[in-house]
C-alpha cells in the first residue's frame, strides 16, 4: 500500500504490506476494504486494511455457467460499497453478488470472441468513496482488441456505451480501464503499451492526452507496457500510473481542444 507523503512532495512511499493466503490475487477496493480473488475454482476472501485481516472467505459459486472455463481469472470490481461484480477475464462474463449476502444477483454476458480479453471497473472504484455513500452504478470494460461497453444498473443486458477504440494490446494480458472520478464520459485505458491513453466518450470517442512519461527513464525496454493507473479522485485530470520498469509517475493534463480551436 503506497501514499503521498505530503501536499508539497512528489515522493510516493510504501504505506505497508498485507499478506494474503490467494497467490497472485485480483484485488478491488473500497473505502478500508480490499475484495481479492484469483479464479473461477478459489474463494474470493475479504479484507480489512487498517488490520490486514481476513473479515471474510466465500465461495459463491463462480464457475456456475458451461460458459465459464474452470480456473479462469476472475477480477472482482466494487460496483457500489456493497455490490461487487466478478469479472471474468476470457469470457467478458460479469456476476453481481452482495457483499452482504454473497449469492448471484445478476450476470453480464457478452459475444465471446476466442482472442479477446477483458478488464473492468466502475465508476464508484474511481470516485473519491466515503462510508455509506454509493456514487452511480456504472460499470466498465474493455477487451485488448479495443471493444469498450459501460453498463449501468437501468438496464444490464445492453451496454449504454458501446464503441471500439482504436487500440490493441498483447494477448497476453488485458489493458486496464478507469472512468474520471466527476464525469464518466471521460475514460482512460493502459496495458496497451508504455502509455496512458485519455478518452472523452463523445458521439465517437476522441482521443484527448496520451502520457509517454513512463518511457523517459534509464533502461527503457521498447517491450515494456504499463500495468496500471488511476485517476486522484480531488484533483482535477491528476493521474497516477506504473509500468513494468518499476516506475510510478503522477501526472497532470490539460484539455487544450477549446484553446486550439
Amino acid at each position: 500500500i503506497y501514499k503521498f507523503s505530503s501536499d508539497n512532495s512528489d515522493e510516493i512511499k510504501k504505506e505497508s504490506m498485507m499478506k494474503c493466503v490467494l497467490e497472485g490475487p485480483q484485488l478491488a477496493v473500497s473505502d478500508t476494504e480490499l475484495v481479492l480473488s484469483t479464479n473461477t475454482t478459489s474463494p474470493w476472501l475479504v479484507m480489512d486494511i487498517r488490520s490486514g485481516q481476513v473479515v471474510a472467505r466465500e465461495h459463491p459459486g463462480l464457475n456456475d455457467s458451461p460458459a465459464t472455463t474452470c480456473g479462469e481469472t476472475v477480477s472482482p470490481v466494487y460496483v457500489e460499497s456493497r455490490l461487487v461484480a466478478f469479472c471474468h477475464q476470457s469470457t467478458g462474463r460479469v456476476q453481481l453478488h452482495d457483499r452482504r449476502d454473497p449469492k448471484l444477483l445478476n450476470c453480464i454476458d457478452v459475444s465471446v470472441n476466442e482472442d479477446s480479453l477483458w478488464s473492468f471497473t466502475s465508476l464508484h472504484e474511481c470516485s473519491e468513496q466515503s462510508s455509506g455513500t454509493d456514487t452511480p452504478v456504472c460499470l466498465g470494460m474493455v477487451s485488448n482488441n479495443g471493444t469498450l461497453n459501460v453498463y449501468d444498473s437501468r438496464n444490464w443486458t445492453t451496454p449504454c456505451v458501446s464503441e471500439s477504440l482504436d487500440l490493441t494490446s498483447p494477448l497476453s494480458s488485458p489493458p486496464q480501464l478507469r472512468f474520471k472520478p466527476s464525469d464518466q464520459s471521460w475514460v482512460s485505458v493502459s496495458g496497451i503499451d508504455a502509455k496512458v491513453y485519455v478518452y472523452q466518450l463523445t458521439a465517437q470517442p476522441e482521443l484527448v492526452f496520451v502520457h509517454k512519461g513512463h518511457r523517459y527513464v534509464e533502461g527503457f525496454r521498447q517491450q515494456t507496457i504499463t500495468t496500471s493507473h488511476s485517476w486522484f479522485p480531488t484533483i482535477d485530470n491528476l493521474i497516477i500510473s506504473s509500468a513494468e520498469n518499476g516506475t510510478i509517475q503522477a501526472w497532470q493534463f490539460e484539455d487544450t481542444r477549446e484553446s486550439k480551436s
